[in-house]
């Protein structure tokens, strides 16, 4: 098919699927000696930048984030560029066909059940959190140890046994202490988003209770299904539209005051802004993704979407005070920010 005389629908078929078969079906993308097909185009592989991790990125897999556009691939065969597309929108996230499977397989996993009496130590976590404040990213890795052995302990744990408070917090720790794992990997790496890491969100990376869990699984199998819509700002992911955490781990003892503490912050300091003027309401891409939890904590995890206005009244109560009176008077319209997956965490 000449693609310069494609139909309109074709042309969005074609995009659909070099887009989605990037991550799901491989063969869309093919090599072999000598040429390079990208969807129905075919390029002389000599045109191709001798920079090999370049070319491993663009045309043999980390699919993990966004399928970089067909003009950007072409791009960096012609030798325009040496490496992978550096503009932010092929950092806009998870492959979203990919990143719903994920959570769809995370809901198979066991519901949290706590009904003991346990409480866990999480002093481990504070010089990990401490040393993130002091000297971000790169604080990690002398730490490399200490955070391996506190996950670890944490996977000797059965959650089932601890209280409530204390089961959510084990939860929140023992994922942010996996995602800054993450961080600290993906520095070493040389990369400059996690999304560069195969299998960032997907690959195990704790045992508990007999179940093997990835971030993904951790995240919508066991923090979400506590109902509580503020752990959305007491998780990161290692990049720097993440909320800003505590210098301390989350404890039972205090949680529903520190998990309020962290949406105000979060709210407050990048998760929202206005523009009056307009009578616009930004916020973070986060409540585009989760905003349904806001509006429904009782479903959690929910999976079906909610207008925006919606998860904007719910979100009041968590915004700025001098936000608060503005929004409920003007019901300003939501405009969702960009996120940045640029590598990078904020502990403060």
């Amino acid at each position: 098919m000449d693609r310069d005389h494609a139909s309109p629908a074709a042309e969005r078929f074609r995009r659909f699927s070099t887009s989605v078969a990037g991550c799901w079906w491989r063969p869309v993308l093919r090599s072999r000696q000598g040429v390079i097909t990208v969807g129905w185009r075919e390029l002389p592989a000599a045109t191709v930048t001798d920079e090999r991790a370049g070319v491993r990125w663009t045309f043999h897999g980390r699919f993990i984030g966004d399928y970089p556009d067909l003009e950007d691939v072409v791009a960096i065969a012609d030798g325009t560029s040496t490496g992978p597309p550096k503009s932010k929108k092929h950092m806009s996230g998870p492959n979203p066909v990919a990143a719903l499977v994920s959570m769809l397989r995370a809901r198979r996993l066991r519901r949290p059940k706590p009904l003991g009496r346990g409480t866990v130590d999480h002093a481990d976590l504070d010089p990990v959190l401490q040393a993130v404040a002091d000297h971000g990213v790169p604080g990690l890795e002398p730490l490399a140890g200490r955070i391996t052995a506190y996950i670890d302990r944490l996977g000797e744990i059965d959650p089932d046994s601890l209280t409530r408070e204390e089961a959510l917090a084990y939860w929140l720790n023992l994922y942010n202490a996996a995602a800054l794992d993450l961080a600290r990997r993906t520095f070493a790496a040389g990369d400059r988003t996690v999304l560069r890491t195969p299998g960032a969100f997907t690959a195990p990376v704790v045992r508990v209770a007999g179940e093997s869990l990835s971030l993904d699984g951790i995240e919508h199998g066991k923090v979400r299904r506590f109902g509580d819509p503020r752990i959305h700002a007491a998780l990161v992911c290692g990049s720097a539209s993440c909320p800003t955490l505590r210098s301390s781990a989350f404890t039972g003892d205090g949680l529903a005051v520190a998990l309020d503490e962290q949406m105000r912050a979060f709210l407050g300091t990048g998760g929202s802004a206005t523009d009056r003027e307009h009578g616009v309401l930004r916020l973070s891409r986060v409540f585009l993704w989760f905003g349904a939890d806001f509006v429904r904590p009782h479903r959690m995890p929910s999976l079906l979407p909610v207008g925006k206005s919606r998860v904007r009244d719910a979100l009041v109560p968590w915004l700025p005070e001098e936000m608060q009176a503005w929004v409920r008077q003007t019901a300003p319209k939501v405009v969702f920010m960009d996120y940045d997956w640029e590598l990078g965490c904020s502990v403060g």
